[in-house]
């Protein structure tokens, strides 16, 4: 007959074998999570980079309203941005020598939004679909 201690002989070997796989799963699907995490950050980090550089360029564009399209240069390529504007009536309220004063200003264009469509250069600049709306409301 077989004694206890014989019965278990290698048990503790395996137990410990499937702790350590079981660990080893673990620190994969962390490491897999951390990877994802880093780069979803890395793509963040540049199209943030990319919107605030739009967002210099256009702000030294003069009447982006007069045309249809607005083309401006990024990472030496040119993107054409589709300008939203409306028109509105603009009353404007000032104070001069303690008297305040209004005056309404008729048909002032007002830039909305701009986007661009999705192409091969706006997916290559961007990533995704291609395609960036900033509004500016």
């Amino acid at each position: 007959m077989k004694t206890a201690a014989s019965r278990q002989r290698g048990d503790a070997l395996l137990e410990a074998l499937i702790g350590i796989v079981l660990m080893a799963v673990v620190g994969l699907g962390l490491a897999y999570s951390t990877a994802r995490a880093a780069n979803s950050q890395r793509y963040l980090n540049t199209q943030n980079l990319a919107i605030a550089e739009i967002r210099e360029k256009l702000q030294h564009v003069s009447e982006p309203c007069a045309t249809e399209t607005v083309t401006i240069t990024l990472a030496g390529k040119s993107v054409d941005f589709s300008p939203e504007c409306t028109t509105e009536n603009v009353t404007v309220r000032y104070t001069m020598n303690g008297t305040e004063t209004s005056e309404t200003l008729a048909s002032v264009k007002t830039l909305t939004s701009v986007s661009t469509a999705g192409s091969d250069v706006t997916r290559e600049l961007f990533g995704g679909d291609g395609s960036i709306v900033i509004s500016l409301q």
